[in-house]
């Protein structure tokens, strides 16, 4: 009888500038997605980048959308969410219910990024060889930054 092997799953997040087409921040994560959010942030905010705007996928929450400061956030917020929370994110669903086409226009600017990012993950293949955690947080950077 033959052992299946446990196979590893790494997440990774990362902002870009839309008009350069460069990486602000990456961050990645053997955990989940949230971690790999998070070390982006971590990240962001130790260097002095001035952001106008980001367009999410995830983390549609109070608390996701407030930790990008004055930073204008668009997200297609799931059904369940409340208007529990911040100011920031109060405005933010404001805007999504009372001008919905020019958020909406705002919002699929991320599929630029998106575009920009597939074939920085399929580039390489998606084998990653180490077993580390540590090392495999690397080589995905290493990847991204070939």
């Amino acid at each position: 009888m033959r052992k299946h092997k446990k196979r590893l799953f790494s997440y990774s997040f990362a902002l870009m500038d839309l008009k350069t087409g460069m990486y602000m921040s990456l961050g990645s994560s053997v955990k989940s997605e949230k971690e790999a959010f998070d070390r982006v942030i971590t990240m962001l905010s130790s260097l002095d980048i001035d952001m106008s705007s980001a367009g999410l996928d995830n983390y549609s929450s109070p608390s996701g959308v407030d930790r990008f400061g004055s930073a204008e956030v668009y997200i297609i917020p799931q059904s369940s969410t409340t208007l529990n929370g911040l100011l920031k994110w109060k405005h933010t669903m404001k805007d999504f219910v009372w001008e919905t086409m020019d958020y909406l226009k705002e919002y699929h600017k991320r599929n630029n990024s998106e575009s920009h990012f597939s074939p920085d993950k399929t580039i390489p293949g998606w084998n990653i060889a180490q077993k580390r955690s540590d090392r495999i947080e690397n080589a995905l950077l290493y990847r991204r930054a070939e």
